[in-house]
C-alpha cells in the first residue's frame, strides 16, 4: 500500500506507482507512460475547477495530442442556438 501523502515532483507517489503498471501493460517506457498518461490527474484538477467556475459554459472535455492534454467544450447558449447566421458557417473552412 502506497501513502497518499508522499508527492514526487508534485506528482502523488501513488499515481507514480500506477503508471509503472501501465507501462508494463502497455509495452511501453515508464517515461512514454508519464508523458501520455502523467497530465490526467492534474487534468482532472483544472476540469474540476472550470465545471466550478463555469457550471453553465463547460460541457465535456476530450483528450488531445495522444492523451497529453484537454480541450474542453463550451455549451452554445439558447439564445444564440436560436439565431440564425445570414452567411456561411463560421466553423468551416472555405
Amino acid at each position: 500500500m502506497t501513502d497518499p501523502d508522499v508527492v514526487i515532483d508534485g506528482t502523488p507517489y501513488a499515481e507514480l506507482v500506477d503508471l509503472g503498471a501501465i507501462a508494463k501493460s502497455e509495452g511501453i517506457s515508464y517515461e512514454e507512460a508519464i508523458d501520455r498518461f502523467g497530465s490526467q490527474s492534474s487534468n482532472s484538477r483544472v476540469i474540476d475547477k472550470l465545471d466550478a467556475e463555469l457550471p453553465d459554459e463547460i460541457s465535456g472535455v476530450r483528450y488531445v495530442d495522444d492523451q497529453r492534454g484537454c480541450a474542453p467544450a463550451s455549451r452554445v447558449p439558447s439564445r444564440l442556438a436560436r439565431s440564425s447566421w445570414p452567411g456561411p458557417s463560421p466553423w468551416r473552412s472555405p
